[in-house]
């Protein structure tokens, strides 16, 4: 049986089962995320993001982070603390991800990370919280006449600063695609 094309790294420990993609991930995990396309140029602004989104969850929204109601205490996680977090599950999903996938030039990974509540049987990886980390290969795709284009729908967040997993799943489930193609002003090239 072939290797699969992607690896999700759960408080530093390689999951034994078959990841799902990056989308499907997204949607059955609940918690603050950043996704970084590419390489990892930009990786500490990903970071940043990722501590200021599970910070304003915890004050604002905690079930949206997966943390219960109330809140008994605030969780403030600076550049520090989610780079202690995140990084060595990163640094262990990138190892495992080249070594079942040998990339080719063209050939790059997208990453996502995810944070959330402490699951009280796992033990959570630090700060209460849980970190999730996904792999997987990325090929961006050509430019050109049959580029990029981006189509905005649906409400916005109710954490508006915050990228979080459950507005993704929303986003995804409450779209009609066909309703894309009838109004070309909601397509941006």
């Amino acid at each position: 049986m072939a290797s699969p094309a992607a690896v999700l790294v759960s408080n530093g420990g390689i999951s034994p089962h078959a990841p799902p993609s990056a989308a499907a991930f997204l949607v059955s995990t609940p918690g603050a995320y950043t996704t970084a396309p590419g390489t990892l140029l930009w990786w500490t602004r990903h970071l940043r993001r990722l501590a200021e989104s599970a910070t304003l969850l915890a004050r604002s929204r905690p079930n949206l982070l997966g943390l219960p109601l109330p809140r008994s205490r605030a969780l403030d996680l600076d550049l520090l603390s989610i780079h202690s977090l995140v990084n060595p599950s990163v640094r262990v999903a990138i190892r495992e991800m080249r070594t079942r996938l040998p990339m080719t030039k063209d050939e790059d990974l997208a990453l996502t990370a995810l944070v959330r509540g402490a699951d009280p049987i796992s033990g959570g990886g630090g700060a209460g919280l849980d970190v999730f980390v996904h792999v997987g290969t990325y090929s961006p795709p050509i430019f050109g006449e049959s580029g990029a284009r981006l189509a905005a729908a649906g409400r916005g967040r109710d954490a508006a600063a915050a990228k979080y997993a459950s507005w993704a799943r929303w986003v995804l489930y409450s779209t009609d695609p066909e309703e894309f193609g009838k109004d070309e002003a909601s397509w941006g090239h």
